[in-house]
Parts: structure tokens; sequence; C-alpha cells
């Protein structure tokens, strides 16, 4: 198999270097952080499941017993599945709870000031100023 070449920066200019298929692969995962997003996914995937069992096996049924049904989660009345939608919204508004805390967690102990200043929100001044500009494109 013959060597193709690519453009490979290399101390922050582009030269052309000769890479293997390998090579070219473990630059991909290193430029683009595919393992830190893989491991988000992970994370993601997980902390769902455990949210969804904390709502499915804690939550509906002491929600249950407040409101006198046994299982919140298969109550249907006239067929309409009224208590699966109000099981899946608990478990949406609890998995967003938890990212809001992690966000927070994150904002407030694990990023540097730096760091913090790419998620500061807009001051009022700023703010006025967009409004005003979206008032003036409608």
């Amino acid at each position: 198999m013959a060597e193709k070449k690519i453009l490979k920066k290399d101390k922050n200019i582009f030269v052309v270097k000769p890479l293997n298929f390998l090579e070219e692969f473990i630059e991909f995962i290193k430029d683009f952080g595919v393992i830190g997003l893989a491991l988000g996914v992970i994370v993601g995937q997980t902390t769902n499941n455990l949210v969804t069992s904390i709502v499915n096996n804690l939550i509906s049924p002491i929600l249950g017993k407040l409101v006198g049904i046994n299982d919140i989660k298969n109550w249907a009345p006239e067929g309409i599945k009224i208590g699966a939608f109000i099981s899946d919204l608990i478990n949406f508004l609890a998995i967003l709870f938890v990212v809001y805390i992690l966000i927070r967690f994150l904002l407030v102990y694990i990023l540097t000031d730096d760091e913090k200043k790419k998620f500061e929100f807009l001051n009022k001044e700023d703010k006025e100023e967009v409004i005003a500009k979206i008032k003036k494109i409608k």
C-alpha cells in the first residue's frame, strides 16, 4: 500500500508529511477530541439510565401513592396514556436538573477564570443592544 501525502500541522506551519492510515486515524482522534466526545456520550447515557431508574422506581410510585394510583406509568383513563406522559415529563425534568447541576459545578469549581469568560452571559447593556438590533431587522 502506497503512502499518501496529506497536510499535517507542525508547529503552526502546514508541511507535507507522508502518513499511513493508522497515523492519520490517530491524528484524527487527537485533533477532533473523539475520545472526549465518546466519554461524554457514555457518561450522558449512564446518567440518563440512572435518572430514569430513579423516576420509575422511586418518584413515580411515591407520586402514585399520593394520588391513589398503584402504577402511575400505566395509568391510562379512557385509553389515553396520561401516566406514561407524566412519567416521561418527570424524567425529562430530572435529567434537565442533573445537567444544570453538572454545569453549575463545572462553572464554579473546575473552570479557570479565563475558561469561565466563555460562558458568561450578556450584561444588561449588551442585551438591550442585541434586542434593538433584532427589532431593526424585523
